[in-house]
């Protein structure tokens, strides 16, 4: 009878232990994707496309430059051109004349110069009208590559919105990252995954402790009280103020048919193992059960050290008084637990 006792006890355990690590695992993968990621990546874009953008007019302004300081080159160029054929005009036009009483010779007569000059003449105004059609040219490239420079009010007005809406996303993100530390904070401090392991033997007279009985209790009408929930893609602790009401009366009710079965009372038991959901928690176990002011000390303490750690706590509750508790053969103790569901667990032990 005792080896079936002691075999149901490890199974409901395992399965409890492993039923909850699987919601945790599960709800964390759920938690885990958080969607401003996806806004880091699509604002990392905006900005390599906006610095793409900016190299790209940075290159067109410096072509123009260089177009302008060409042109400009160029209508200097045939500025001075146009003042020497300007100099070789009026040179040619006025003939130095002999100074002294030099021989001056016979001017030649009008024939004569509208003969020889009249063809090169015509060929400068020509040119001087070709300098002219050329410097107009040059001033239009100029004031066209001018224009290119001045940038597009609209694409101004572009840039400002998209530096204002990626100055917007990039507040979001810095509020999303700081309430995800917050809510990581949160979370740790007040579930913090551990493990734990036993071992169990059917040696008879074995020095340990031996496991007399076990009883649970399942309290489905309480189920909203403590759970856990998605919301936003993040995983939610929900923990109701009547959870340590609710602990402490499941707790209470568990450990009242065990010590009516074995004819027991609180004060036959040496010592006490529960688990540590919470300094309310423990407190409202203490008060309700009328324990004594050190009954709880172990599991108190591995909650100032450790914290709740889920389902393994109570066995780190368990070694505490193993370590720290001088027990003699015979003496009793109780061990109890409670979890989501609303649920509630209690094994009856004895020292050997």
């Amino acid at each position: 009878m005792d080896t079936q006792l002691l075999y149901h006890v490890i199974v409901l355990l395992a399965v409890t232990g492993l039923c909850f690590v699987a919601v945790l695992v599960v709800l964390i993968k759920d938690y885990a994707r958080i969607p401003p990621r996806n806004a880091i990546v699509i604002l990392t874009a905006e900005l390599r496309k906006m610095k793409d953008d900016t190299g790209r007019k940075d290159a067109l302004v410096t072509r123009a430059n260089e177009e302008i300081q060409r042109l400009k080159a160029e209508t200097e160029q045939l500025k001075e051109e146009q003042v020497r054929l300007r100099d070789e005009l009026a040179a040619k036009k006025a003939k130095p004349l002999l100074g002294g009483s030099e021989w001056l010779p016979r001017p030649p007569s009008l024939g004569n110069i509208t003969q020889e000059n009249s063809g090169e003449i015509k060929a400068m105004k020509i040119e001087n009208g070709r300098l002219k059609e050329e410097v107009v040219r040059c001033q239009e490239e100029l004031s066209r590559a001018r224009s290119q420079l001045m940038p597009d009010t609209k694409d101004i007005e572009e840039m400002l919105l998209a530096k204002t809406e990626v100055e917007r996303l990039r507040g979001e993100l810095q509020k999303t990252a700081q309430e995800l530390q917050a809510l990581k904070l949160r979370a740790i401090s007040i579930f913090g995954d551990g493990s734990a392991a036993c071992l169990l033997t059917n040696i008879p007279d074995t020095k340990g402790l031996k496991i007399m009985d076990f009883a649970s209790k399942i309290a489905p009408h309480e189920r909203d009280a403590l759970r856990f929930r998605t919301e936003d893609s993040r995983l939610r602790n929900v923990i109701k103020e009547a959870v340590p009401g609710i602990a402490a009366e499941l707790t209470k009710h568990i450990t009242g048919t065990l010590f009516r079965n074995y004819g027991l009372g609180q004060n036959d038991i040496k010592f006490w193992a529960l688990h540590p959901g919470g300094r309310k928690v423990l407190d409202k176990i203490q008060e309700v059960m009328c324990l004594p002011a050190d009954a709880l000390n172990a599991s108190r303490t591995i909650l100032y050290n450790y914290g709740n750690m889920s389902s393994p706590t109570v066995l780190y509750v368990l070694k505490e008084i193993l370590e720290s508790t001088l027990l003699h053969k015979g003496d009793k103790g109780l061990m109890a637990s409670f979890g989501a569901g609303f649920t509630g667990y209690a094994g009856l032990l004895s020292y050997n």
